[in-house]
């Protein structure tokens, strides 16, 4: 099975179900006895999950900054840390508007090329 670890932390803290690897680039703090894939000779294999917070197309710059600023500020919180943690969620560091939309982008292309290389396509 192929899991986030977001979404079985509890089951990993009580041990009722074992990670063998994270499909990342970077180890897991919350899961720091799992290597990663690349740790285990098979480098560049990075699936991992992220969350990020979109506003309509529209939004003007100045409330998008307020809202970016306010979120990476509750970010800092150590409540906010610990609590995510504990869901074992991964914060990065704190990022601007203009890091997430090159993020965002660096991703749809990534994806593409591995849909395109490998001939993935949706469902119809």
């Amino acid at each position: 099975m192929c899991s986030a670890a977001q979404r079985n932390g509890a089951n990993f803290s009580t041990q009722s179900i074992l990670g063998y690897a994270i499909a990342s680039d970077e180890p897991s703090p919350v899961l720091p006895d799992v290597p990663t894939i690349g740790e285990m000779g098979y480098p560049g294999i990075n699936a991992s999950t992220w969350n990020m917070v979109f506003t309509p197309a529209n939004t003007s710059m100045p409330i998008v900054n307020k809202l970016n600023q306010a979120i990476n500020e509750v970010l800092q919180e150590p409540e906010t840390i610990e609590r995510l943690k504990s869901l074992a969620i991964n914060l990065s560091t704190e990022s601007t508007v203009d890091e997430s939309s090159a993020f965002l982008e660096s991703e749809i292309q990534r994806w593409a090329d591995i849909a395109r290389t490998t001939g993935i396509k949706p469902n119809s």
